[in-house]
């Protein structure tokens, strides 16, 4: 980001970024001043930008312990970021305050709280309408569903990856997160 603009975030984004964190090669070193946000908020915030009111609303423990959504609502439009990885399992950051269950928590809560028409900007993939949305969160309930009923019937995570348990959805582990990352972040969810 350059010098001299806006930056929006939740207050912990700007907490994660202004200090160095990290081991070893995975060290990230905290961002210079002026490319830390300038403006943060707890739960939400309106700001008024080009004739349009835009809403930011903060749904905490999905992707990670920051994630917001970006609402314009004359438009239509919604940002959700990382909390829609379109067609894909999704990355969910556990040390940085993610968890599975929550994550489709908040895709749930989303298909309840925008209207039909909406389009949905996520962070990966194309954008949906709110019935992908919806068939997206049913894919992620299932797996989940899945995974709990294997714990619970004793299966170690190993076991679960092994006997592929969620093979019938391994067209979603096409991306970065594979079919097996999918079970283990679940797996360490469900605690």
């Amino acid at each position: 980001m350059g010098k001299g603009v806006a930056i929006i975030s939740h207050h912990y984004v700007k907490d994660l970024i202004s200090v160095d964190r990290g081991e070893g090669e995975r060290k990230q070193k905290a961002y210079p001043e002026f490319a830390r946000p300038n403006i943060t908020f707890s739960d939400s915030l309106a700001v008024t930008f080009n004739g349009q009111t835009i809403s930011l609303v903060y749904l905490p423990g999905g992707h990670t312990a920051g994630d917001i959504l970006v609402y314009f609502p004359q438009s239509k439009v919604l940002s959700t970021g990382d909390l829609l990885f379109a067609g894909k399992f999704p990355y969910v950051d556990i040390p940085h305050g993610g968890n599975a269950l929550q994550y489709i928590k908040h895709v749930k809560w989303i298909t309840k709280n925008f209207p039909e028409d909406v389009k949905i900007i996520g962070g990966h993939g194309p954008v949906y309408n709110l019935d992908q949305l919806t068939d997206y969160y049913k894919t992620l309930e299932e797996t989940i569903q899945i995974v709990r009923q294997a714990k619970q019937d004793g299966q170690s995570l190993e076991q679960m990856k092994e006997k592929r348990i969620l093979k019938d959805w391994e067209k979603y582990g096409t991306g970065f997160i594979s079919e097996e990352f999918w079970i283990e972040t679940i797996y360490k969810s469900l605690k």
